[in-house]
C-alpha cells in the first residue's frame, strides 16, 4: 500500500474501528513521517483515542524492508515513529530484525508479515508479537513459492506460537470469518481501500479496479525473483516482455517496440463495444507472443544465462530445504551410534590420564562429593587440583549445554543445519583442547597444570553433544550415562532375547547399539594412549572424527522427505 497508505485513509479506517496503517515509505524521510504521523492523529476521533489509550495507540505504521542499493533509513523511520508516540509497527520484506530491535526495546507492538510459514519462524525467534500471513491471493509481492493462503493458515495454526492475522485476497465478511475458522485472529486487507474516498488514486483507476473480476491481475518480475501481483493493463504487457528479455533488435539493428494503443488516463474505459474490447486483448497478446518470439532469435545467449541463473536458484532452494528439514531419529542410527562412540572414545582419554569424566557427569559429582569428604574427615589425603579438576568439568559441561540449548532454539533443534553445525562446533572445542596440549615442552607428560583449560574446553563440547541427543528425542542415544539408564531399559525391555530382529525389537537394538558403541570408543581411546598419539593426538583424533559426524548428518532421512516418500506409497 506505498503510496497509499496516507494520513487520510489511516485515520479513516481507524475511525471505522479498524487499525489504520500509515505507511512509511511513502514520505520521503522520517521528518516528513513526522508530520504524516501528527495529521494522522489529528484526523483520528478522540473517542477512538481514549478507546484505543490502552491498547498501544490508534493506528500504526508501516516499515517495508526492499532489496535497494541504497536502502532507506529504515531505522531512522522507526526511531521517528517512536518519538511520534506510535506504539504498533508492522514489518515486511526483508529480514527486520534490526528494526524489531529497535521498536521492542521501545515497548512497541510488532507485527511482521510474510509470505511462507518458515519466513514466520524467524520473524517470531526475532520477537515479532504477531504475524500477518501474506497468502498467494495478494496483491504486491506474494513471494516465490506460490502457496495460497488456504494453505499458508491452516500450516501457521499448526507450527506458530504467536497470533497471525491473515492478508491477501480478503475484501468483505466472510472472508474474514473464513480467516476466523483456519484460525487466524483477525484479517489484513489493502486492495479493497484502494477504492475509498480517501484513498488518492486517480477515479480512473479506481473504477477501473471495480469494474474487474478475478481474471484481470497478472504476475510480472518473476525471472527477477521479485514477484509482483498487478493489475493487468497495456503497461504490463511491456513489463512482460521486459522482463524475459532486456532488447529486441531488428534485422538492421535498431531497436523494436510493440506498438501500444494511446491510453488515456483522465478518460474512463469504454466498455460499451465488447467485441472492440475482445479484439484489443488478442491483438495485444499477438503483439506480445510476437515480441517475444523475435526476441528469442535474437538473444539465445541471454536466454541461456538466464536458464543457467534460474537453476542455480532452484539448486540453491533444494539445498537449503534439504538443510531445513529436521531429522528423524529414528532414521539416524548411524550418527547418534557414531556420537555414543566418540563419548567413549573421548571419556576413556581424558579419565586415563586426569580422572575426571567428561560425559558422565553422574560420576564428577560423586567424586567431588568424594573430594569435599576428604576435607573434613581429619587424616585423610586431600586432592585440591583433582577437586578443582571436577567443579571446572561440571561447570563446562553446564555451559555447554546451556549454549546448545539457546542456539539450538535459534535455529532449531533438530534441523539438518543444526545438527551440523553443532558438530563443527564440538570439534573446535576439542581440536582447541588438543591444541592446549600439543603446546608443552616437547617429550613432556602432560600435568595435572596442563589440564583445567583442557577440561573445560572438552567438557563444553560434551555438554553441547548431550543436548543435541536429548532434542533430537531419541531415547536410545538421549543419555551418556549407557551403563546405567540405557543398561537397565536394556535389562528390562520385554524382547531382550528375542532372537529375530522385528519392529517390536527396534528399541532394545537401538539400546544395545549405544552401549556397543560407547564401549568399543572407550576401547579405540585407551588403545590411542599407548601409542605415539597420546592424550593430545588422541584428542585431535577425536575432532577430526566429530567433522566425520557433521557430514553423517547429511545421511539421514528428513521428515519432510519421510512423508513425502510416505504420500507416495
Amino acid at each position: 500500500m506505498q503510496w497509499v497508505g496516507t494520513p487520510a485513509l489511516a485515520a479513516a479506517v481507524s475511525n471505522a474501528g479498524a487499525l489504520g496503517t500509515l505507511t512509511a515509505l511513502t514520505q520521503p524521510s522520517p521528518e516528513a513521517l513526522r508530520e504524516a504521523i501528527r495529521k494522522t492523529k489529528s484526523l483520528i476521533s478522540d473517542d477512538i483515542k481514549k478507546e484505543r489509550e490502552n491498547h498501544f495507540g490508534p493506528f500504526a505504521v508501516n516499515i517495508t524492508l526492499l532489496p535497494s542499493i541504497n536502502p532507506p533509513d529504515y531505522v531512522g523511520y522507526a526511531k521517528a515513529a517512536l518519538e511520534e508516540g506510535v506504539r504498533i509497527f508492522e514489518t515486511a520484506g526483508n529480514n527486520p530484525g534490526e528494526v524489531i530491535k529497535v521498536v521492542k526495546e521501545a515497548g512497541a507492538f510488532v507485527i511482521h508479515k510474510c509470505t511462507a510459514v518458515r519466513h514466520a519462524r524467524s520473524a517470531e525467534r526475532l520477537g515479532a508479537d504477531m504475524l500477518s500471513i501474506d497468502g498467494f491471493e495478494c496483491a504486491g509481492h506474494p513471494g516465490e513459492d506460490d502457496i495460497g493462503g488456504l494453505v499458508l493458515m491452516a500450516r501457521a495454526a499448526e507450527e506458530l506460537k504467536i497470533p497471525f492475522i491473515a492478508s491477501g485476497g480478503i475484501a468483505n465478511g466472510q472472508g474474514l470469518a473464513s480467516a476466523l475458522a483456519l484460525g487466524a485472529a483477525g484479517a489484513n486487507m489493502g486492495t479493497r481501500f484502494m477504492c475509498t474516498k480517501e484513498a488518492e488514486i486517480h477515479d480512473t483507476i479506481k473504477r477501473a479496479i471495480v469494474e474487474s473480476d478475478e481474471r484481470n491481475t497478472v504476475h510480472i518480475f518473476r525471472t527477477l525473483r521479485n514477484t509482483a501481483r498487478v493489475f493487468n493493463d497495456e503497461s504490463t504487457d511491456t513489463s512482460l516482455i521486459a522482463s524475459n528479455r532486456h532488447t529486441a533488435s531488428t534485422d538492421d539493428g535498431s531497436l523494436a517496440f510493440a506498438a501500444q494503443p494511446a491510453h488515456d488516463p483522465d478518460k474512463p474505459p469504454d466498455l460499451a463495444d465488447q467485441g472492440q474490447v475482445r479484439d484489443e486483448k488478442l491483438q495485444r497478446q499477438a503483439t506480445r507472443e510476437g515480441a517475444v518470439e523475435l526476441l528469442g532469435s535474437h538473444d539465445h545467449d541471454s536466454y541461456v544465462l538466464q536458464a543457467q541463473h534460474q537453476e542455480k536458484w532452484k539448486a540453491w532452494g533444494l539445498a537449503k530445504s534439504y538443510l531445513n528439514d529436521e531429522i528423524d531419529h529414528g532414521a539416524a542410527n548411524v550418527p547418534l551410534a557414531w556420537q555414543a562412540f566418540l563419548t567413549g572414545m573421548i571419556d576413556m582419554l581424558l579419565y586415563s590420564r586426569s580422572a575426571v569424566w567428561l560425559g558422565f557427569q553422574t560420576g564428577n559429582m560423586v567424586q567431588f562429593s568424594s573430594n569435599i569428604a576428604q576435607f573434613i574427615i581429619p587424616g585423610v589425603e586431600r586432592q585440591p587440583l583433582l577437586t578443582l579438576l571436577r567443579i571446572l568439568s561440571v561447570i563446562g559441561f553446564f555451559f555447554g549445554s546451556f549454549v546448545g540449548f539457546q542456539l539450538g532454539r535459534r535455529v532449531g533443534h533438530q534441523k539438518r543445519s543444526w545438527l551440523i553445525m553443532s558438530s563443527v562446533i564440538q570439534s573446535a572445542f576439542l581440536f582447541a583442547g588438543a591444541g592446549i596440549l600439543l603446546s608443552r615442552p616437547k617429550n613432556e607428560m602432560p600435568s595435572f597444570e596442563w589440564y583445567p583449560g583442557v577440561i573445560v574446553l572438552v567438557a563444553f563440547s560434551m555438554g553441547m553433544q548431550s543436548i543435541l541427543a536429548q532434542k533430537l528425542v531419541s531415547p536410545a542415544f538421549a543419555t551418556t550415562v549407557a551403563f546405567t539408564a540405557t543398561l537397565t531399559q536394556v535389562a528390562s525391555d520385554p524382547y531382550l532375547f528375542a532372537l529375530v530382529p522385528s519392529e517390536k525389537t527396534r528399541g532394545r537394538d537401538r539400546r544395545m547399539l549405544a552401549i556397543l558403541s560407547l564401549c568399543v570408543g572407550a576401547g579405540v581411546g585407551e588403545s590411542l594412549l599407548h601409542t605415539r598419539a597420546n592424550l593430545s593426538g588422541g584428542l585431535a583424533i577425536c575432532a577430526g572424527f566429530k567433522l566425520v559426524l557433521a557430514l553423517l548428518w547429511l545421511v539421514p532421512q528428513g521428515k519432510k522427505s519421510g512423508a513425502e516418500t510416505g504420500g507416495k506409497a
